[in-house]
């Protein structure tokens, strides 16, 4: 049995995203918050004294490893040709179906 705490967590969590979470599935899921924190504790205990913060992973490689192109529009204006690609469309906008009521 999960502790009062996840599950609570979870209830919230099926709450908030509409999706129905069976009891078997909470238990499995229960077990991956746990990994997911155990794992957290580790990095937690990690000396990163002296290592600047990074906001993104990409600042690391920017400059050595990867030669990011630059963004330039190489064609524009294609609208007509990307509306021919779908028969669901509704004046100049592609239609999905509702996903959230």
């Amino acid at each position: 049995m999960i502790n009062k705490t996840k599950e609570d967590l979870l209830n919230e969590l099926s709450s908030i995203t509409q999706i129905e979470i069976d009891s078997d599935i909470k238990s499995k899921m229960a077990t991956s918050i746990d990994n997911m924190i155990n794992w957290f504790s580790i990095l937690d205990k990690l000396d990163t004294e002296g290592i600047e913060p990074i906001f993104n992973p990409l600042e690391l490689f920017q400059s050595t490893l990867i030669n990011l192109r630059e963004d330039k529009i190489a064609e524009g204006n294609m609208q007509d040709l990307i509306l021919k690609n779908t028969q669901h469309k509704e004046d100049v906008f592609i239609t999905v179906p509702k996903v959230i009521e």
